[in-house]
Order: C-alpha cells, then structure tokens, then sequence
C-alpha cells in the first residue's frame, strides 16, 4: 500500500463540524479562518456546553485553546487528527476508534450523524483511500 500525502492548509481545515446522533448528542465545532474556534453541544433539553478560543495546524492535527467554557465544555478533546477522505475531511481525536469503524463498516457514513468530527459540504460516498487507510488496514489484520 502507498502511504497517502496529503498537505494541509489552515483554508482546507476551516469550516463547520458536526458529530453526534441527533438527539441528545449534537455537537458543532466551527474553525474559523482566523484561528478561533467556536464549539456547541445541543441536546433534547437545550444547549449542554459551550466552548471558545483558538485552534492551530500541526502537521495532520488541529489543536484546540480554550478560553472560555461553559457547562460540560470538558468532554471535548483539544486534540484531532486531521483524516481527509475523498471530498470529506474528519477531525478524529481517536484514530484507533475511527479505524474500527471503517473495518466494522460503521464508516463511512451515508447520513450528516456520526461518532466523528465531518466538516460540512460532503456529497455522497467518499472515492479512495482516507489519510487513515494504511493505518486502518493494519488495525484490521490485528
């Protein structure tokens, strides 16, 4: 298998995320251009957690500052690995989880919910390999 390089870019890592299964679980973690960040999490009772500050490109992660948090603002990582897969990019904070749901087949999805960070703007099933494949096929053979 061929390693993927793919170069990374503060303008491929903007936007707005989603991770959750629309009900008591939806979380929006928004990267802006300027590198700050705004996080949300919106249950069936209102709106659970807040979170502010900045963010920053390392290599494939994207690290997270808070500055400000409000309510249960501590159950999200402040660290992510960057996954890019066809027109989709994730933010990943356990590799090993997510490569256990690409074997199980529990990834990719077909749906906006999912356990994983997916930036907005995806269509349809992803075409090649993720950043991760390598990775995954390893974790598979395990």
């Amino acid at each position: 298998m061929t390693l993927l390089a793919v170069v990374l870019s503060l303008s491929s890592i903007t936007g707005s995320y989603f991770l959750g299964d629309g009900l008591g679980v939806n979380w929006t973690l928004h990267l802006d251009a300027d590198q700050r960040f705004v996080f949300k999490w919106r249950g069936c009772l209102g709106v659970y957690a807040t979170a502010v500050g900045t963010w920053a490109l390392r290599d494939d992660h994207v690290a997270l500052t808070v500055e400000r948090a409000e309510g249960m603002a501590e159950k999200l990582p402040h660290e992510f690995t960057v996954v890019t897969w066809g027109d989709r990019t994730y933010l990943v904070s356990e590799t090993k989880e997510f490569c256990k749901a690409v074997n199980e087949h529990r990834e990719p999805l077909d749906k906006s919910w999912g356990e994983f960070f997916l930036r907005d703007g995806w269509r349809g099933a992803p075409s090649g390999q993720s950043s991760l494949s390598q990775q995954c096929a390893s974790e598979a053979g395990r």
